[in-house]
């Protein structure tokens, strides 16, 4: 059972949520220069790794699933997707938690295994914005390998905007398949 922190009255995780909030509640605003000048910057190595300590609630079947009725989580023939509802980067708590007790054990009990994470969009929107936005959704995922201390020598990142669909982009299903991230073993 797949479970995650964060409800009324329960402690979050330890771990920070990304982008950060304002005093409003409302995720910060990314510049766009700001995107392209600091996704694949250097990150700043801390002496330890964090390890997240969550407080448990029990996910119900909801939690599964994306406004676009797919699965948040799913295993492909090339590796597992993290799927993404329209116009999102942001991952969810679920997507979190699989990261941290899935991908992560895994990376470490295997320190020589490689990982492809490839960045996807549906065809909505122009090239440009939706490569930005496969750049962001990697961003994201990076964010919770570094945060955890996963080696950058196991990760090599491939934005491909809308590029490689997995599905036809003429309706609503295929184009929610399409917006994902990719985990591929190499």
């Amino acid at each position: 059972m797949i479970s995650v922190g964060g409800g009324q009255g329960e402690e979050k995780p330890d771990y920070p949520r990304t982008p950060p909030k304002d005093s409003a509640n409302e995720f910060v605003k990314v510049d766009e220069d700001v995107v392209s000048n600091t996704v694949f910057e250097e990150p700043k190595v801390e002496e330890e790794p964090v390890k997240p300590k969550m407080a448990r609630a029990v996910l119900d079947e909801s939690d599964y699933k994306l406004k676009s009725g797919i699965a948040q989580v799913a295993e492909t023939n090339r590796g597992w997707d993290l799927r993404f509802d329209f116009n999102e980067f942001l991952l969810t708590d679920y997507q979190i938690e699989y990261i941290f007790q899935v991908v992560i054990p895994m990376l470490k009990k295997n320190p020589d295994m490689k990982l492809r994470v490839e960045g996807h969009t549906d065809s909505v929107g122009t090239d440009s914005v939706n490569y930005k936005v496969s750049i962001l959704r990697i961003s994201n995922v990076l964010y919770h390998l570094e945060l955890a201390g996963i080696e950058d020598t196991q990760i090599k990142v491939l934005p491909k905007g809308e590029s490689e669909p997995t599905a036809p982009n003429d309706t609503e299903e295929g184009r929610a398949l399409n917006r994902r991230v990719e985990f591929i073993k190499e």
